[in-house]
């Protein structure tokens, strides 16, 4: 974002020499890599003016968003730093004007005008890495010192010492005490003293959703050809294990009933569907699947549930078992409008081509769905994915380059250094995305059920997703504070910047597929 502001208000700066420089000048000297190069590149049309294939027409940055070509809080970043640097440019004209006339010259509208001229809201779009701070940028260029040698303004940083605030981590050990038996040893790593489940979390070595999950990797099994496990008896940590989980709420009496013998196998997973959720006292919505059908549960033995990075001594236990309930995928993002005069239902991309909404607007909220796990056909109510949508017509090309990056938030993201796909969270950190563009994805994601995680392909509330280390506390306060960050969408019915939720509380519930549409 920081060095937007440079190459969208004219120039890329080295602070050493001063030297100011374009943003291919940048990439050919080797102070930007590639990857910035493109994001800069979009930014420095600010000053240049953009350009379509409908017209030979330079447009300003303002009407660049009244057109929808950029998205409207990532417009509001750039014009900000502009107007704290000198004025808003006019790429026409090559000069810069006061924000007063610019909007007497029509460069923008009452509403952005009121934006511009609000920094509590929208405009606060700018990060102090010190003070861990939303700031507007003119507030930011105020916390710089001038250096002495080059004139230049510098941001200060004072890099503070970490402290691990995570206790010592424990040795958990699976021990097979038998050909056919095992037992938990976890290890105090203050007295080294080797410690059972129980007297762990009685020391609060762990936690009891790690305490339960580990009870049930006690007890005696036995093994098929091909290596799957399953319980002969349930063994009696499998049956503390139970009487562990009612005490806590985590089942009820009659959960264990369903499956007889093989019970502690069908109460992890259960616990399983439940700790996806925190600490919520119900049930997530559940579906019922035919008995003969067969999935592969995963239950690992470590540190925590919500510690990804297991030691290679920790130990990984497949179990086949046939399923009682899987979790639901979430709530529908918005569907698509409705014209209540008409009773007719149109997709935003066919909204906007008739006018009725800003290209814009159409794009953030088909992004919803994108990072929300399919496009959706609101008539029908039929689901698909952004190539699909594309083949029948339900976009354009321009519409589908945009949209395929939106659902990299689902799918993963992808880099030539890693077969391992990024979360969103970890594109953002790695500037793979703009960051105010990854909230307004994350918000979507959030009021349709929970983030969405790539590698497991399932939804975590906020809290878990912090806990499990897909974003940090900084964005955890962003996500929890609709007041500031995340008023990414536009009602077009009443010109408001609001949340994604709140967005989806104006819809009403279509009848015909239960889907919500935006009136």
């Amino acid at each position: 974002s920081l060095l937007e502001a440079q190459a969208a208000t004219g120039r890329f700066i080295d602070p050493y020499t001063a030297q100011r420089m374009s943003v291919q000048e940048a990439k050919q000297k080797g102070l930007i890599d590639k990857q910035f190069e493109d994001i800069l590149l979009r930014a420095e049309r600010a000053v240049y003016g953009y350009k379509t294939k409908l017209s030979t027409e330079t447009l300003s940055l303002c009407e660049a968003m009244k057109r929808g070509l950029v998205l409207e809080n990532h417009g509001i970043r750039l014009l900000e730093a502009q107007i704290a640097t000198g004025g808003i440019v006019d790429p026409n004209a090559n000069h810069r004007l006061p924000v007063r006339v610019a909007y007497k010259r029509g460069l923008f509208d009452e509403r952005l005008n009121k934006i511009l001229q609000d920094p509590s809201d929208d405009t606060k779009c700018f990060f102090d890495p010190t003070t861990q701070e939303n700031l507007t940028y003119n507030e930011l260029m105020k916390r710089c010192v001038i250096d002495k040698d080059t004139g230049l303004r510098l941001l200060p940083f004072r890099v503070k010492k970490k402290t691990d605030p995570r206790p010592p981590k424990v040795m958990i050990n699976l021990v097979v005490t038998s050909p056919t038996s095992r037992r938990v040893v976890i290890v105090d790593p203050n007295s080294g003293n080797e410690l059972t489940v129980q007297e762990a979390l009685k020391f609060k070595l762990i936690d009891e959703a790690t305490a339960a999950q580990l009870m049930a990797e006690e007890g005696d099994f036995q093994q098929d050809d091909e290596g799957n496990e399953s319980l002969v008896v349930p063994s009696t940590s499998s049956i503390k294990q139970h009487d562990f989980l009612l005490q806590k709420g985590k089942i009820n009496v009659e959960e264990p009933l369903v499956m007889g013998d093989t019970r502690t196998l069908f109460l992890q997973l259960v616990f399983k569907l439940k700790y996806l959720w925190g600490n919520s006292t119900k049930l997530p919505k559940v579906i019922k699947e035919a008995p003969n059908q067969i999935i592969t549960v995963e239950c690992s033995t470590g540190i925590s549930p919500s510690d990804r990075r297991m030691s290679s001594r920790f130990c990984l236990v497949k179990k086949t078992i046939q399923p009682m309930a899987l979790m639901s995928f979430g709530n529908s993002p918005i569907a698509g409008i409705i014209d209540m005069a008409t009773n007719k239902k149109m997709t935003f991309f066919h909204a906007c081509q008739q006018g009725i909404i800003r290209k814009g607007t159409a794009i953030s909220l088909l992004e919803a769905q994108a990072a929300t796990g399919s496009i959706i056909e609101p008539n029908t109510g039929e689901k698909m994915s952004v190539n699909e949508a594309k083949v029948r017509g339900l976009i354009d090309r321009e519409f589908e380059a945009v949209l395929v990056r939106a659902e990299r938030a689902v799918l993963g993201f992808k880099t030539r250094l890693s077969s391992n796909p990024l979360s969103l969270f970890e594109a953002m950190n790695r500037k793979l995305v703009v960051e105010s563009h990854g909230i307004r994805l994350l918000e979507a994601q959030i009021a349709t059920g929970g983030i969405i995680d790539p590698f497991a392909n399932h939804r975590l509330p906020v809290e878990v997703a912090f806990e499990r280390g897909f974003f940090d506390r900084r964005l955890q306060k962003i996500l929890d504070d609709p007041s500031d960050d995340t008023k990414g969408f536009f009602d077009p019915n009443t010109n408001e910047n609001i949340t994604y939720l709140e967005l989806v509380q104006r819809c009403i519930i279509d009848r015909k597929t239960d889907l919500p549409l935006l009136q």
